[in-house]
């Protein structure tokens, strides 16, 4: 496999894979693997989301309003306040967890 088919991810991680030279002095391939805590947050929202399936999503799309019962899931899971301090009600995750939150939901 050549750099240029590589997904952007692969490519990156993989940069030196291919050549019999090492990174240059002070580069560090990037590990985009998930963390096992980030796993389990993928999970918990994919679990949550699974209890609204397509007839839900598009009756929303045809009634039109707010989905009230996905946003109480997620409130009732405290994924609300994925990123904000603790202090402050939140559950202290960083961007990182908020994006793969949002992009399990999606």
């Amino acid at each position: 496999m050549t750099a240029s088919n590589r997904s952007p991810v692969s490519a990156c991680s993989c940069l030196w894979e291919d050549s019999e030279t090492s990174p240059p002095t002070g580069v560090t391939p990037i590990d985009f693997a998930l963390s096992p805590d980030q796993e389990a947050v993928r999970d918990a929202i994919a679990k949550i989301c699974a209890r609204f399936d397509e007839d839900y999503w598009l009756k929303r799309d045809r009634e039109g309003g707010f989905p009230h019962d996905f946003h109480q899931a997620l409130a009732e899971g405290g994924w609300l306040g994925i990123a904000m301090p603790e202090e402050y009600g939140g559950s202290g995750l960083g961007i990182t967890e908020a994006a793969l939150m949002m992009q399990t939901i999606a």
